[in-house]
């Protein structure tokens, strides 16, 4: 069979045939348009990174490759997250997904990604070591309960309960939001992190999402059955209280039974998080660099650099 596979750009027509993979490995239904907007970093000048291995008309693997802008002081740098890596079990042991992923990192480097991050479960972590990723920990979650009637989650099992609850999400988002850029809480620091520019932000509106002021502090958030909030600036743990009231009115109006947070640790949110509630460990960081000079260490990120946010 594996003579028969060719190695094709994820281009937006192969969006229904990665929709189709994932539903096969992932055991849930994945929405071609929404695939189509993560995968748009046309914003960028650099998009189509991603490969996925075709037998015939089917889909057997992918290997995404999201171009991201960073920032480091008075630096710019382009690197791209490594995501949605999956196979069928057929292919799986044979070394197809190994160059599938060796290619689609080469096609980034030679148009111009100076690192990769990712994000991965278990079975890419092992598949990333033998591509020569390191590993700067993982990132800390916060799940911080909302007393409130659980549409969010409900909506999850029931379709029209969920198309209640997005409806219920953007009118209320839509009222609250501000502007729509934001300035990534790592950036006065100089840490590596990702330009919220005002075309990154709005390519993630897959779903019901918005900067806000929670409590006299700018906040990204989305609504799923959490709140999910994105990047918070915050200085401190004395700012906390005010910025965490207002997510939960929000929260609370729109039926999200949780605040959730994904946090690089030892940043100032997660301390200041850390202080007040039990964190639970998140995804692993893993960073491969291309060009020499790119301050790796000093990688920053926040819960809306997800190419899931």
């Amino acid at each position: 069979m594996e003579s028969k596979i060719r190695h094709v750009s994820l281009t937006n027509e192969r969006m229904s045939d990665l929709a189709t993979l994932f539903l096969q490995v992932f055991g849930r239904s994945f929405d071609p348009e929404d695939l189509r907007h993560k995968y748009d970093t046309s914003f960028l000048g650099v998009h189509e990174l991603g490969l996925v291995a075709m037998d015939g008309n089917c889909a057997v693997a992918s290997a995404g490759i999201l171009p991201q802008r960073f920032i480091a002081g008075d630096q710019q740098w382009l690197g791209a997250q490594v995501c949605d890596l999956a196979a069928l079990p057929e292919v799986r042991g044979t070394g197809l997904h190994d160059r599938l992923l060796a290619e689609a990192l080469n096609i980034a480097r030679e148009r111009g990604v100076d690192f990769f991050f990712t994000l991965p479960n278990d079975q890419a972590h092992r598949a990333l070591d033998r591509h020569g990723f390191s590993w700067l920990g993982r990132m800390r979650g916060f799940r911080i309960p909302v007393a409130t009637f659980p549409l969010g989650r409900l909506g999850r099992r029931f379709p029209l309960i969920q198309r209640l609850h997005l409806s219920i999400a953007s009118r209320i988002l839509n009222q609250s939001k501000g502007a729509d850029s934001f300035q990534n809480s790592h950036a006065a620091a100089g840490a590596l992190c990702i330009d919220y520019s005002r075309s990154y932000v709005l390519r993630k509106r897959r779903r019901p999402s918005a900067i806000i002021d929670a409590g006299g502090t700018p906040a990204w958030v989305a609504a799923d059955s959490a709140l999910e909030i994105g990047d918070l600036e915050t200085a401190g743990v004395d700012d906390l209280d005010p910025a965490l009231g207002a997510l939960s009115r929000v929260a609370r109006r729109i039926g999200c039974s949780s605040l959730l947070f994904q946090c690089t640790a030892g940043t100032t949110l997660e301390t200041a998080l850390s202080r007040r509630f039990m964190g639970f460990e998140s995804w692993p960081v893993g960073v491969l660099g291309c060009r020499p000079h790119v301050p790796l260490k000093d990688l920053r990120l926040n819960f809306g650099d997800m190419g899931t946010f």
